[in-house]
């Protein structure tokens, strides 16, 4: 069949074909030519290259599942690792979109800002993507995977995403393959199909040759709440694992705890409506879990004023209110301000919602059982607590989503 193919261009007059993309045989590490490449031995100069998608869905199956939480997320930042955008259309898009938020009187413009405000289609569609060269590449994925192979590659309750031993062998295998999946020079990926003018700013379009459909697909699987777009790998990766969101829950970089009692219980008076809470003094005895592990009277001290903020009638938290919860929050032992696993200390919410709640309520001919009371009470103070931005950089406070039902 390769004979006659490469006999058909010849007839026809045709330039023979640069590139071809395959999923196995790209390479025998230097010991000649591969079979495939022998078949189109007509074509001498004929590059041939592992496929991206193959590429990523056999570092994929290092993974322990495609359903954990964290997948996406690692699919989305592998894709990072491996291309880059092209500073010059990038550029373009962040002055556009600096014009459009100018214009839209937003105040205090940053470059993080910018980039925050850049959709997913605008990068796809004005800026091309390349990829980052052989070395480079190998160096951000043993870093990506080094990081998930540790305690942040884990979910809320401590199943790892990648199987370590299967992918340090895969990665043994792969690692060659690299410099099989990188752009050939010369050989264009992208073709202009006209303009747009955002804010006075002519940005090219751009549609992206048969290669590029593979990363679409990749974009679709990873698409998700924490997967955007980067515009610049060492950042978004770091930010990737270290504000990985799973579910409803973002888990922040953590921050000094450096509070003292008495800035605390200042804070704590100056709330109007909601009766002070302080923590316990240095010297007291401290409160312990049930593996002994002090700090309780901590943990307590924080649930009880967000259990108090299901009575707030507002939408949300005045500045008094933040104020306080991050000092709560940074008044909690190290220990507390890690990242939440299913242990007693960290459902003191509900069992302070269950005291409350202790049997059914009537609604009218209706019957509002327990667990609508509590998650009706919990969605309150969570919606309160996430839509406030000095919280979220504050702290790193994680209030889960729950639903369901539970039996009376």
């Amino acid at each position: 069949m390769e004979a006659d193919l490469i006999c058909r261009y010849s007839n026809a007059g045709v330039t023979p074909t640069q590139l071809l993309y395959v999923d196995c045989d790209c390479c025998l590490e230097g010991r000649g030519q591969t079979k495939l490449q022998q078949r189109f031995g007509g074509w001498p100069d004929l590059v041939v290259k592992l496929d991206l998608y193959h590429f990523m869905r056999r570092l994929a199956s290092g993974c322990t599942k495609d359903a954990h939480p964290l997948y996406p997320i690692f699919m989305a930042k592998l894709s990072c690792c491996i291309f880059e955008c092209d500073s010059e259309d990038v550029a373009l898009v962040r002055q556009a979109k600096r014009e459009q938020l100018k214009r839209e009187g937003v105040p205090g413009i940053t470059e993080k800002m910018v980039d925050q405000h850049i959709t997913k289609d605008e990068l796809p569609k004005h800026c091309r993507r390349q990829t980052r060269g052989e070395q480079q590449t190998i160096v951000l994925i043993e870093c990506l995977l080094n990081e998930l192979m540790g305690e942040k590659g884990r979910d809320l309750l401590g199943v790892p995403l990648l199987d370590q031993e299967r992918m340090q062998h895969i990665w043994q295998t792969q690692r060659r393959h690299v410099k099989c999946i990188q752009d050939e020079p010369g050989v264009l990926l992208y073709a202009q199909t006209g303009t747009t003018t955002k804010e006075g700013i002519i940005l090219p379009n751009y549609r992206g040759e048969k290669r590029e459909q593979w990363r679409c697909a990749v974009d679709e699987t990873a698409d998700g709440e924490g997967c955007e777009l980067p515009l610049d790998v060492p950042k978004t990766i770091r930010s990737g694992l270290s504000a990985v969101t799973t579910g409803s829950a973002s888990v922040l970089p953590l921050l000094p705890t450096t509070l003292t009692t008495t800035v605390l219980a200042a804070a704590a008076t100056a709330m109007a409506g909601l009766r002070v809470i302080t923590p316990a003094a240095p010297e007291q005895q401290r409160a312990v879990d049930e593996r002994c592990v002090p700090g309780m009277e901590r943990v307590d001290c924080l649930a009880e004023y967000l259990v108090g903020l299901r009575t707030e009638t507002g939408q949300t938290l005045n500045n008094q209110q933040a104020s306080t919860l991050i000092a709560l929050w940074q008044n909690l032992l190290p220990y507390d301000q890690q990242r939440l696993t299913y242990t007693a200390r960290h459902q003191s919410i509900f069992v302070k919602l269950c005291s409350i709640y202790k049997s059914r309520k009537k609604q009218g001919k209706c019957a509002l059982t327990r667990w609508t009371l509590i998650l009706r009470d919990y969605s309150k103070i969570r919606h309160l607590v996430l839509a406030n931005g000095a919280v979220m950089q504050g702290t790193t406070l994680q209030l889960l989503s729950f639903s369901g039902t539970i039996s009376d």
